[in-house]
Order: C-alpha cells, then sequence, then structure tokens
C-alpha cells in the first residue's frame, strides 16, 4: 500500500528556505563566488583559426617586378587605374637597369649618375657644338626622360658646364623638340630635359599625365618658390648663369605661356641675357627679345 500512495500521490515540492538554512548547490541558476571558477582562459591564435577553418592566403607587397607573377595569382595588380597614356607604355624600360619598368620612364624616375662630392660633373671635358645633338638625347618619345651624358649638380656649378649641359640639346636641331603643331611648341620638354641635366627636375607629368607648356609654366610660378626656385631680375639672372645656375625666362603676362633657358655670358646691349629656346622659335643662342615679349622675369635654381 505504501508503494501504491508514494505512486499516486506525487511529493509536494520543498518549501523554501529559512533566512539561516544553508544554501542549495547543484541548480543550474545558483550563483558561485568568483573565486570558486577559474578564469576563462583566452583561446590562442591557433585554435581561433582552426575554429574559424582554413586561413586565407597572406597577401604579400607587389612591386613593380613581381607585377605579372603576382596578377597570374589571382590578386589584383597595384595599377588597376592607369591614363591611357600609360597603359600603352608598361613595358620593359628601354634603359639599361633591368629592374626599372616603362613606369618610372613615365613618371621621370630615370637613374642620374651620381658623384662623390670631389668628382667632377658627369661629362666634365666633353664639348658640344649646339647644332649635332647627344645621341642619348635625340629620342622623340617626348614622354620618356632621358639621360644626358653631361650633368651637373648643386653646388657643383660653373659656366662652363652649364654651356656645356645646354649644347649637348642643340634645341634647334634636335627632332625631340619639333613642335606638336604650329601653336604647341615643345619648349616644356626642352625644360624638362635641361633640368634634369641640372639636378633641379621641372616637372613633366601632372596626376600621372604628360603635361602642357601652360602647366610647366604654371608649375614654375606656383610651387617653384618651395622647391628652390627664386625669382630674379635680368642682371641677377645673367650673374646666376654666368655662376653655373639653371636659370629660366618667361613672360611676365600669365597668358603667354613660353618659356626659356638663359645661358652664361652677360647681357646684351638690350640689357637682357641670352637664351635657349623651343618655344615658336627655336634655337641654341637667341637673344631673349627675340623669343619672349615684354616684361620678362626669370626664375634660377641653385
Amino acid at each position: 500500500m505504501a508503494s501504491q500512495d508514494e505512486g499516486s500521490n506525487p511529493k509536494p515540492p520543498p518549501k523554501p528556505a529559512g533566512p539561516g538554512a544553508p544554501r542549495r548547490t547543484g541548480s543550474a541558476f545558483d550563483l558561485q563566488p568568483l573565486a570558486s571558477k577559474p578564469a576563462p582562459r583566452s583561446p590562442s591564435v591557433t585554435n581561433l583559426r582552426a575554429a574559424q577553418g582554413p586561413s586565407r592566403p597572406e597577401l604579400t607587397p607587389v612591386t613593380g617586378r613581381a607585377l605579372s607573377q603576382t596578377s597570374a595569382r589571382g590578386f589584383p595588380p597595384v595599377l588597376t587605374k592607369r591614363p591611357d597614356a600609360l597603359r600603352k607604355h608598361l613595358l620593359t624600360s628601354g634603359f639599361d637597369d633591368e629592374e626599372r619598368t616603362q613606369i618610372d620612364a613615365v613618371l621621370g624616375h630615370v637613374q642620374r649618375i651620381d658623384h662623390e662630392p670631389d668628382e667632377a660633373p658627369a661629362g666634365h671635358g666633353e664639348t658640344y657644338d649646339g647644332v649635332t645633338p647627344a645621341d642619348e638625347v635625340s629620342s622623340t618619345d617626348t614622354w620618356k626622360a632621358v639621360n644626358a651624358p653631361v650633368q651637373s649638380r648643386e653646388r657643383r656649378r660653373s659656366a662652363q658646364v652649364l654651356r656645356t649641359v645646354i649644347d649637348q640639346f642643340a634645341v634647334g636641331h634636335n627632332p625631340r623638340y619639333t613642335p606638336e603643331s604650329p601653336t604647341k611648341p615643345r619648349a616644356h620638354v626642352f625644360v624638362w630635359d635641361v633640368s634634369r641635366a641640372m639636378s633641379c627636375e621641372v616637372p613633366h607629368f601632372f596626376a600621372g599625365r604628360e603635361g602642357s607648356l601652360s602647366q610647366t609654366v604654371d608649375w614654375v610660378r606656383r610651387e617653384g618658390p618651395v622647391n628652390g626656385w627664386r625669382r630674379l631680375d635680368a642682371t641677377t639672372a645673367a650673374a646666376a648663369a654666368d655662376g653655373g645656375e639653371l636659370v629660366l625666362a618667361m613672360p611676365r603676362d600669365v597668358r603667354k605661356c613660353l618659356v626659356a633657358v638663359v645661358r652664361p655670358g652677360g647681357l646684351d646691349p638690350d640689357g637682357h641675357p641670352r637664351v635657349a629656346s623651343a618655344n615658336a622659335m627655336r634655337g641654341n643662342n637667341l637673344g631673349v627679345l627675340e623669343v619672349l615679349a615684354r616684361p620678362i622675369e626669370y626664375y634660377g635654381h641653385r
């Protein structure tokens, strides 16, 4: 009978414990003191990777040298958006350094000849007549920087070196400076080449595109002063050129986009120095007033 009563009459629920009664343990809702539970261990990187599944392959930095190999593995190339003018030239550079790509040449990153402080400038002792250009500077690819055989650098200037630097380009006969059209001279290309040879480059590319003559002139006026260019008058400009510094001459009128390179040799009777020009009037040794209209301003770089 006792077993039947126990089966038919369920046990009443336990009475709540009084204030002094001991606390029950074992329930999932019981709170344990913090000290009674061990601190959770931080999962290791290995465990996390195991939980997340196979890791993705590491992306290695892409360089110009490994561009084609990386692209073959499925990763996007670095240069995903290139101007049309650059896209067709992404080939191996025509220069001797096989590590350099065509994009380096387009942007003007061509290795120059570096010298020790006591070493003479590159091409010291060579002479040019200003009529026959050096083979190294005769390329008609105006987007491609040239490495002139005669170069100068800051704090190693002289009138003779500057004269030779200018003469080697033979601006009046060099096909590189043949005007694109009667209204589109290539004076800016000439200034780019000479300034590179003088180690004070006036840029030829702006936002990845080959610049124009007007952009070059604007850069000299606006950006030149923070890049070592200072404004000069005619007398100071002639003196600076006689000291071997690169000096540029431009019309003061901003609507007239022209630029020429001042030659050493002092002032003409008109009170202005002589210049080499790739403007509409091309020549290696011209009077500045033959090329540019007054008033004229000068910018020099030590």
